[in-house]
């Protein structure tokens, strides 16, 4: 948010030019402007005074004033309006603007007054942080029943995974036999070989890209009741 620095009045005075000697000079007027200032240093003030088909952008010179007045003559009845832009000699972020309306009137004085506004650019900026919370899937229990068959058996395997999400998805892996139902929480194991079974599952929550695994092992037997091969005759 802009910081008001301060507030600069300024007072326009509307003084009517005339003449006995010249008639056209009471269809015209002028206007005068006094500022005062404070609390900046300002070393020029751009102004543009527009109205009644004329209009005129300059520069007032100002510095080491503490006084600044200007004098608009010449000007025809109508309504004009001024604007005022400057910045702080001395820190070029404080920016000061001003506007005013007023009416030129023949053979009249009038006062209009002016607010000139200072305020320092912003000098930090902000981010607005939008997440989500997100709650991980956990594996509390593995299982593998019964965890030893026979070669050709199945051993069923289940698991509990705690995660109020519903957009999960799992993933079975044994490094050896075949797997039936490898992408749901029960799952079966065919045992086609003897030996050691290294079991796994990963439990994914998509939506928040995280993931847990659990690991477990299971045996698959021969069957001890098979005849060995006969050795070949001497």
């Amino acid at each position: 948010m802009n910081r008001v620095l301060c507030w600069l009045p300024a007072v326009l005075s509307m003084l009517a030019c005339s003449s006995p000697d010249q008639r056209e000079s009471e269809l015209e007027g002028s206007v005068e402007l006094s500022l005062k200032t404070s609390s900046v240093t300002i070393n020029s003030i751009t102004y543009t005074l527009s109205g009644a088909n004329y209009s005129e952008t300059s520069v007032l010179n100002v510095a080491r004033s503490t006084r600044i007045s200007a004098r608009f003559g010449g000007l025809l009845p109508g309504a004009y309006s001024i604007t005022f832009s400057a910045t702080d000699a001395n820190d070029p972020s404080i920016r000061c603007t001003g506007a005013a309306g007023f009416d030129i009137v023949a053979g009249q004085a009038n006062q209009v007054g002016i607010n000139l506004y200072c305020w320092r650019d912003a000098m930090a900026g902000s981010v607005e942080i939008i997440g989500s919370v997100y709650r991980c899937p956990t594996v509390d229990s593995f299982s593998a029943v019964p965890s030893e068959v026979l070669v050709g058996e199945v051993i069923h395997l289940s698991a509990v995974v705690d995660d109020p999400e519903s957009n999960l998805v799992y993933e079975w892996s044994a490094s050896n036999g075949t797997l039936t139902g490898a992408n749901t929480l029960n799952a079966e194991l065919t045992c086609t070989s003897a030996g050691t079974v290294d079991l796994q599952l990963l439990a994914v929550n998509l939506e928040a890209n995280c993931a847990q695994t659990a690991s477990g092992v299971a045996y698959c037997t021969a069957d001890s009741t098979e005849v060995p091969d006969e050795p070949s005759p001497p």
